[in-house]
């Protein structure tokens, strides 16, 4: 047998080979699971967006389910800052969210006892003219068996114009596609009402008559996913929900406005399939 001749061009593509799998190896979508719900988020270029939430006590059905225009939302978090105006107006104000953030955007997996948390990070985000001032870290965490998952957010604010308003998160897509499900709002004063094959939008500040309690439900048949905010100290919040059924809740940031302040309540959110 004659020896086989290795050419430039075979080295070459190997070499290419071995760099697409190491991307591929190490910028991937991200999953949490147990025995109850099956979490799945995209990779770093769309922002870990959350790409589904699985319910497996009732049929493996599929709850946030994005897709078409939706896209083009963020699904993750959004930040909303101000600075004060150049000269006589209104304040400016700017909009940051998980998608279009730049920095470094890592995550990584963390076990934690009978389950995992997965962190996600963005470092050195740049705003307007002020370059790597914001991280933003997302942490959502999982125990075994049937347990619901939680997710918090922690934002550090070092720009010396703008001030941190307020935090969505999560914001999450098409939870249920419109009409197909019943949803239970926080509106009215005596704990929600239920909106059979929904399609209509809320918002809703909390803590108010109009916004009684702190969640928000989807049934359907018999899979339903609860998003709720675990929040003991009852700090001021907006629920929305949007017509195409995106879920968002929007903690108000302490200070609002200032620059180099980002302190938010540090409760947690609750997703949980039942």
């Amino acid at each position: 047998m004659r020896p086989r001749t290795i050419t430039r061009t075979t080295i070459v593509l190997a070499l290419s080979l071995v760099i697409c799998a190491s991307l591929q190896a190490s910028d991937k979508k991200y999953i949490l699971e147990n025995d109850a719900m099956r979490i799945t988020f995209a990779d770093s270029s769309s922002g870990f967006d959350c790409l589904s939430i699985i319910n497996r006590l009732a049929g493996n059905k599929r709850f946030v389910d994005p897709a078409g225009d939706d896209l083009g939302w963020p699904g993750l978090w959004q930040i909303e800052l101000s600075r004060p105006p150049e000269g006589h107006g209104e304040r400016q104000k700017m909009f940051v969210n998980n998608k279009e953030a730049g920095g470094v955007k890592t995550a990584r997996y963390i076990n934690i006892d009978g389950g995992k948390k997965l962190v996600f990070q963005w470092k050195n985000i740049s705003l307007a003219d002020e370059p790597g001032c914001m991280d933003v870290t997302a942490t959502v965490s999982i125990s075994a068996g049937r347990s619901p998952s939680s997710w918090t957010i922690d934002v550090d604010n070092r720009s010396r114009q703008w001030g941190t308003d307020g935090v969505t998160f999560p914001f999450l897509r098409t939870v249920c596609k419109s009409g197909t499900a019943e949803v239970l709002l926080p509106t009215g004063a005596f704990g929600g009402t239920l909106n059979r094959n929904n399609t209509s939008s809320y918002e809703g500040y909390y803590p108010y008559w109009s916004c009684s309690v702190q969640f928000l439900a989807f049934n359907q048949g018999d899979a339903g996913l609860y998003v709720g905010a675990h929040d003991g100290e009852g700090y001021i919040k907006t629920l929305k929900l949007t017509n195409n059924q995106h879920v968002m809740i929007e903690r108000m940031a302490e200070n609002t406005g200032v620059p180099r302040s980002a302190k938010i309540p540090a409760y947690p959110v609750i997703v949980s399939a039942y």
